[in-house]
């Protein structure tokens, strides 16, 4: 959070002139139409083996599902609706169809995100380590 006596940026300088009108300080918003700079998109952080491996190994049950979530990339929601049946571990690959979503505090299973389906690569010692957890289970 900025500190309160920081400038404001362009875009805080916008909503403040059009709270203002809201409010009835202004009776127009002067910057109507001014157009703002393009937003730089945020440098991507990405974790090595020993920063994932910390939190995964002290997870507990959960380890190998933290492990899928850093080296697949998957989304919490679309790695909670993977089902064993689009899971195939022999060419390394997750099959990505249903997501979890929240809505006022209620989760539903709803399509992945774009609702586009996609193929999902598994690194083959995480396809290992999932193997346990897959085998001899139904497809659900």
């Amino acid at each position: 959070m900025p500190h309160r006596n920081a400038p404001l940026t362009e875009t805080g300088r916008l909503r403040l002139a059009r709270r203002a009108v809201k409010v009835r300080r202004l009776a127009v918003n002067p910057v109507v139409g001014v157009p703002l700079p393009k937003a730089m998109p945020a440098d991507h952080v990405h974790l090595d083996d020993m920063q994932v491996d910390a939190p995964a190994n002290a997870s507990g049950v959960y380890r190998v599902f933290i492990l899928l979530l850093a080296y697949t990339g998957l989304r919490w929601g679309e790695a909670s609706a993977l089902k064993v049946g689009r899971v195939d571990l022999d060419v390394c690959r997750a099959h990505i169809v249903e997501a979890y979503a929240e809505d006022n505090g209620k989760l539903y299973l709803d399509t992945a995100k774009n609702h586009e389906r996609r193929s999902v690569p598994i690194p083959r010692f995480l396809a290992e380590e999932l193997k346990p957890h897959v085998q001899g289970r139904g497809d659900e």
